[in-house]
C-alpha cells in the first residue's frame, strides 16, 4: 500500500468515503474541514466546523439525515455534485455560497477567503443537484444562499437563508430548475439576481420587493386570514426582497406580511397583504441591479487571505 507525502491542509479527509453517525467533532482548518474524494454521510453527531474553504465537501455526494452541524465561519458551506439533505439541524456562516451543487473538478480557486462572493455562468448541469426533503437549514452567505449549476428540488424540511447584500449573487441561484412541492423556505436578499421556485411547481411562491433596503433584526411574519403565523423568519443581514413558500400558500388566498420587533403580532406593522394569483405571485417591483450595500463593508468579514490551495 502507498501512501501520498504531498501536504494537505484539509483536516478529515478521505480519498472514497466519509461516514458520522455520532459523536463529537470540532474542526478549525486552513483547507476543506470534511473532504471525501468520493461522498460524504452524515446521520449523526454535533459538528463544529471552521474552515478557510469547505465546510463539507464531496468530488461526488453529501448525504446528511441527521445530526447538529454548525459551520461557523467557510469559504462555501457545503458542497458536491449532489447535495441531499433529509433531516438534522445545520447552520452556516459563508463568505460565498451556503449550499453548492457543481462539477467538483471546476470548483478551486486560488484565493478562497480573499473575496465575497462571485459571478455564476455555467449552464445547467442535469447530474448537479441540491434535494432537500427534510431538516432545518439556516444560512447567512455574502455569495448565493443555495447555488446550483444544475438543480434545485425541495419536498419537506426548512431552510431560511440571508443571502448577498450585492446584486451580482442570488439568495437563490441555479441553471436548471427549482421544483418546490414542499417544506418552508424563506430567502432574503439582493434583488440583481434574486429567483424563485419554478412555475410549474406544485407548492406556491410569493416574491416580495422592497422600495428601501429593509434592515437586520426585526422579524417578519407570514399569516393567513385567521392570523395564523405560517412561517416566521429573522433575516441577520439586510436585504431588498424576500421568497416566501409554505405548504399551507394556496392559490386565490390572502396572506399577510408582518414586520416585528419582537417576534410576535401584538405590536407588529402590517407591510403587505397578497393574494396569491399564480404558482408564483410577485409584489412591489424589482430593481434589477441595484444595490445599497457598499463593498468596502464586507471586507470587515475578510479572514487573512489564503493564497495557496492544497491537495
Amino acid at each position: 500500500e502507498s501512501y501520498s507525502t504531498e501536504e494537505s491542509y484539509k483536516a478529515l479527509k478521505s480519498a472514497g468515503v466519509i461516514q458520522i453517525t455520532g459523536g463529537e467533532i470540532s474542526v478549525n482548518s486552513l483547507d476543506d474541514a470534511i473532504h471525501a474524494a468520493q461522498s460524504v454521510t452524515i446521520s449523526g453527531g454535533v459538528l463544529s466546523l471552521m474552515s478557510r474553504d469547505d465546510g463539507i465537501h464531496a468530488d461526488g455526494t453529501v448525504n446528511i439525515t441527521g445530526g447538529t452541524i454548525d459551520i461557523q465561519i467557510c469559504y462555501e458551506g457545503i458542497e458536491g455534485e449532489e447535495v441531499n439533505i433529509g433531516g438534522g439541524t445545520i447552520s452556516m456562516l459563508a463568505a460565498d455560497d451556503g449550499i453548492n451543487a457543481a462539477d467538483t473538478s471546476q470548483s478551486g480557486q486560488s484565493d478562497r477567503m480573499g473575496t465575497f462572493g462571485g459571478w455564476g455562468g455555467s449552464s445547467g448541469d442535469s447530474s448537479l443537484l441540491v434535494n432537500i426533503t427534510g431538516g432545518v437549514i439556516t444560512i447567512n452567505a455574502y455569495g448565493d444562499g443555495i447555488d446550483s449549476n444544475g438543480s434545485i428540488t425541495m419536498s419537506g424540511g426548512e431552510l431560511y437563508i440571508s443571502g448577498p447584500l450585492s446584486s451580482n449573487n442570488g439568495a437563490i441561484d441555479y441553471d436548471g430548475s427549482f421544483q418546490m412541492s414542499g417544506g418552508i423556505l424563506v430567502a432574503a436578499g439582493a434583488t440583481g439576481m434574486a429567483q424563485t421556485p419554478d412555475s410549474s411547481s406544485a407548492q406556491p411562491s410569493i416574491m416580495l420587493y422592497f422600495s428601501q433596503t429593509q434592515s437586520a433584526g426585526s422579524a417578519y411574519l407570514l399569516t393567513n386570514d385567521s392570523g395564523t403565523v405560517l412561517l416566521s423568519y429573522t433575516p441577520v443581514k439586510e436585504f431588498q426582497c424576500t421568497v416566501f413558500s409554505a405548504p399551507e400558500l394556496t392559490s386565490g388566498s390572502t396572506y399577510h406580511l408582518y414586520e416585528s420587533a419582537d417576534g410576535t403580532l401584538d405590536n407588529a406593522t402590517l407591510l403587505y397583504d397578497v393574494t396569491l394569483s399564480s404558482t408564483i405571485t410577485s409584489v412591489g417591483g424589482g430593481s434589477y441591479g441595484n444595490s445599497t450595500q457598499n463593498w468596502q463593508t464586507q471586507q470587515n468579514f475578510q479572514p487573512q487571505q489564503n493564497n495557496q490551495r492544497r491537495p
